[in-house]
């Protein structure tokens, strides 16, 4: 059926033990009929699933009609809403980027698997604080990142990006790269800022710090690597150049 309405009253149940058990069965909006005029009922319909509760002797055969129209609108949404968090889901879990989204007005952060498993923890170890994130930042970096959090949302720059050194659960610490932007709600007032964290500690350590050329450490991996190509393949040649 495309919608189902149910009474209040329907022998020795309500329609409400009625209604919690047909929204996991049917996927059609469910709208419920009542004679009592009863926010309290009305408002547990609502949380149980009822796209509507109307109040018999008070509604219109144009009412009816218009709140099984706005019960359909009302599905729709839902259901692009659950496609776009699944697909947001997916995203964030196949990402190599751990993900973070922060809310200013509760100051919660959410921090995706991949964020956790960045600083080897599992999903359960770390909570939605803000501190979960500023704390296990070195102390030398702390206050750099702060300031430069607090510019952005000021206004004073167009992107968040910076890269500090993070403890991790084996408390050694790892050079992150973060990156991020402010939304603003119409009155310009930040409301959240949302992005992205890599893990740049094997960058960091093949490469000069100074310079960003490559160093030391990563001309030995490449150069091993070669060494292994022609012990697996013998046609392959590869040289050296040394320049002083």
């Amino acid at each position: 059926h495309d919608a189902y309405l149910f009474d209040y009253h329907i022998g020795a149940h309500t329609g409400l033990a009625l209604l919690a058990e047909a929204v996991k069965l049917v996927d059609a909006p469910i709208i419920m009929l009542t004679g009592m005029n009863d926010s309290a009922v009305d408002s547990k319909a609502i949380k149980l699933g009822a796209a509507d509760y109307l109040v018999k002797g008070q509604f219109s055969g144009n009412l009816l009609d218009r709140s099984i129209r706005h019960a359909f609108e009302r599905q729709q949404m839902q259901r692009a809403l659950a496609l776009s968090e699944e697909r947001y889901a997916i995203a964030a879990k196949g990402a190599n980027d751990g993900l973070w989204d922060w809310r200013l007005d509760t100051d919660e952060v959410y921090f995706s698997s991949r964020w956790k498993n960045m600083l080897g923890y599992a999903d359960d170890e770390i909570g939605n604080s803000r501190c979960e994130w500023l704390d296990r930042i070195h102390p030398d970096d702390r206050l750099r990142v702060e300031e430069d959090i607090d510019l952005h949302t000021a206004g004073a720059t167009p992107k968040l990006e910076l890269e500090y050194r993070m403890r991790g659960k084996d408390n050694h610490y790892r050079w992150m790269l973060t990156r991020g932007l402010a939304v603003r709600n119409k009155q310009g007032n930040v409301v959240r800022m949302t992005g992205w964290q890599t893990d740049l500690s094997e960058r960091r350590a093949s490469y000069d710090a100074l310079t960003s050329l490559p160093n030391r450490t990563l001309f030995f991996d490449r150069l091993g690597r070669a060494a292994a190509r022609k012990a697996r393949q013998p046609a392959y040649e590869y040289a050296v150049l040394f320049l002083d």
